[in-house]
């Protein structure tokens, strides 16, 4: 099959358009991306129930990531999506939000509150400090008010919670809000129970409870966590008695359990290893395109990438074709250059004139004029993800070729999150992921209030973006729309914030007995949802 190349993709959604309720990309397995919504995996014979699939995840998961209001990482949200729940769910095929354990909602005529009716008949799992009650109102006002500790400040706008009957809770937000419910959808934002929470204290996060199809019940940090499945779960019944996830760190190594049958799953599979599954009898490749990002960001309280001219000259340095090729090997991406992913209504193609060009010549020009001929010394520092790895050391090549020395350490999910808070991160290699919706991306990278998170690690701050930003989110014209975040967009790539060059895509390995494997867009394979998600294995 021919592979999709970022000018196709561009041709064929009409992206220089408005590509009004465009989800992500999907594929079948085995394939490049393609033009539909969610990729699903072929699938035969009738579903049967029992069996323990194992799951590869290619990030360590700490003791306390496992909390909410702790998640780091998209290896952690596939255990939080699948033993807690949110109150609605995102639909990328459609763009729109679904019931979850909330079954409706009204919003005011001013935008700024929500009324969520709430499920009846949901339970937590059993843990040490209760026995399996029954959800209340009141554990909705508590776990939304809980979310909005959450450190990367997603829910900075929520305001009073209030628990007005048995089954209904309202919402207010500080000013309208187009992003609200897809914030709602965030692991952050799933079911606690207050009685375990505030038991375990600062041990929770070994402790988690929740409404999901699944119960956590071991939980060994850097290695392997066990779910089983909920025997009171509210929804369809799991397939499944359960699901082991495995930390393997080692590209090779995953792709190695995946054919001897260690694993079942491999959800981020590298792109060196994709022929060699596709290669293995019984094994399948899931791709879709996805909405994320891969950049390098810049930090502009930086000594040197304070200087606007010394950030420009960096850009330039780069040629991001030859960067996204040499990260996105075998069709796990494709080349771009905004701050926005491809499938995004919101990309607009006519601001790419705005990146600076790739002239090496001008940017050692530049750095001369900024007071550096000679250049200096930048840290990266990031996970040992192989793409991001790949990717940094061609950006190391091309700095050094204009004089600029890159460093490049590896660290830890926690130790990389804690650069951002803490504002020591220097140069960082990323993939954001987020929504269709430009306010996922725009609306975080460029906002004041994202300052000192991975949404906002180059600390970017300006009131009129700002203005923007809360204009953009509190009308739901989508035309009106698309030209205030074309406004963002050119505000943002002016400010030469750092090197977006690719969207990428959802690249899974799997054995052919696993089926319902659906991917719509995330990271997360969501093995029982209220979209009809269900996931057995052949026995």
């Amino acid at each position: 099959m021919k592979k999709i190349t970022r000018r196709d993709f561009l041709k064929v959604t009409g992206v220089s358009a408005l590509t009004l309720g465009l989800a992500a990309c999907g594929g079948s397995s085995s394939s490049t991306a393609s033009s539909t919504a969610s990729s699903v995996a072929a699938s035969t014979g009738e579903p049967v129930s029992g069996g323990t699939l194992k799951v590869a995840l290619n990030r360590t998961i700490s003791a306390q990531s496992l909390d909410p209001i702790y998640i780091d990482s998209a290896t952690a949200d596939q255990l939080c999506q699948n033993y807690g729940d949110p109150l609605v769910l995102y639909d990328a095929d459609t763009g729109t939000y679904v019931p979850n354990i909330a079954t409706e909602w009204d919003i005011s005529e001013d935008g700024c509150t929500y009324t969520f009716t709430i499920r009846d008949d949901v339970y937590f799992q059993p843990g040490s400090f209760q026995e399996g009650r029954k959800l209340t109102t009141e554990d909705v006002v508590y776990s939304l008010e809980r979310a909005k500790t959450y450190w990367c400040n997603y829910l900075f706008y929520l305001g009073e919670v209030v628990a007005l009957d048995d089954t209904h809770v309202s919402a207010t937000i500080e000013y309208p809000n187009a992003t609200f419910l897809y914030d709602l959808c965030h692991s952050s934002t799933v079911m606690q129970c207050k009685e375990e929470v505030e038991g375990w204290g600062e041990d929770y996060g070994m402790h988690v409870v929740g409404t999901g199809a699944f119960q956590v019940v071991e939980h060994v940090v850097d290695q392997y966590t066990k779910l089983v499945r909920n025997e009171n779960y509210w929804g369809q019944t799991p397939y499944l008695d359960g699901v082991d996830y495995y930390i393997i760190t080692d590209g090779t190594q995953a792709v190695n359990a995946l054919k001897t049958g260690e694993v079942d799953v491999i959800v981020s599979l590298q792109g060196v290893d994709v022929p060699d599954v596709q290669a293995a009898e019984g094994r399948e490749v899931m791709q879709s395109m996805e909405a994320r990002v891969y950049l390098f960001g810049f930090n502009m309280e930086n000594e040197y990438l304070s200087n606007d001219l010394v950030r420009k000259a960096l850009i330039e340095a780069v040629d991001y074709d030859q960067l996204a090729a040499a990260a996105f090997t075998n069709n796990t991406g494709v080349a771009s250059k905004l701050p926005i992913p491809l499938n995004s209504w919101g990309y607009n193609p006519d601001m790419e004139a705005l990146v600076p060009a790739y002239d090496p010549e001008q940017a050692k020009k530049d750095l001369e004029a900024a007071g550096y001929p000679n250049g200096f010394t930048l840290t990266l520092t990031t996970g040992d993800d192989s793409t991001r790895m790949r990717a940094a050391t061609v950006l190391q090549a091309f700095w050094q070729a204009v004089g600029v020395n890159l460093e490049i350490k590896t660290a830890s999910t926690a130790e990389v999150t804690e650069t951002y808070t803490s504002g020591t991160c220097v140069v960082t290699a990323s993939a954001q992921g987020g929504s269709t919706d430009p306010s996922t991306f725009l609306g975080n990278f460029f906002s004041t209030e994202k300052k000192r998170t991975n949404y906002n690690p180059w600390n970017f701050s300006d009131p009129a973006v700002d203005k923007l930003i809360k204009e953009a989110a509190s009308i739901t014209d989508q035309a009106e729309r698309k030209k205030l975040y074309d406004q963002i967009l050119e505000a943002g790539v002016k400010a030469n914030v750092g090197i977006f060059y690719g969207t990428g895509n959802l690249n899974w390995g799997y054995n052919s007995k696993v089926h319902g494997l659906i991917q719509e867009g995330t990271a997360v394979l969501k093995l029982v949802g209220a979209k009809g998600e269900n996931v057995w294995i052949e026995q």
